[in-house]
């Protein structure tokens, strides 16, 4: 992958290493490029809304791990109407303090799907 793709594409994914994972993993089997596959998530990511609140909830030492994974839910799905909760996975870590990722399931049609 070209260090311009990396550059251009760096504010979708946290690193180098995951951005190249996840072309590998995902992208090379139906793209031809990774400029091509990055086009598209960024078309994706574009498309939702992110809560402004999330640290917030995060910080919120009152909150349980489990109270804390359905606020980041329900922040996402009170601003993208077009979200089901069964269409997302928010991962947390470090006994629930830290948010890892919230993934957006797609189908081959880039429609939202149901995960897992």
């Amino acid at each position: 992958m070209s260090t311009d793709t990396i550059h251009k594409y760096f504010c979708l994914m946290p690193s180098e290493s995951l951005m190249q994972a996840e072309w590998e993993k995902h992208g090379t089997c139906y793209w031809d490029s990774p400029e091509d596959y990055f086009e598209q998530i960024n078309a994706l990511y574009s498309n939702l809304q992110l809560p402004k609140n999330t640290e917030e909830i995060l910080s919120n030492t009152t909150l349980t791990k489990a109270q804390r994974r359905s606020g980041i839910f329900n922040s996402f799905l009170d601003i993208n109407p077009q979200l089901a909760r069964d269409n997302m996975q928010v991962i947390m870590i470090h006994k629930g303090k830290d948010l890892k990722e919230v993934a957006i399931c797609y189908d081959l049609n880039f429609n939202y799907t149901k995960c897992g």
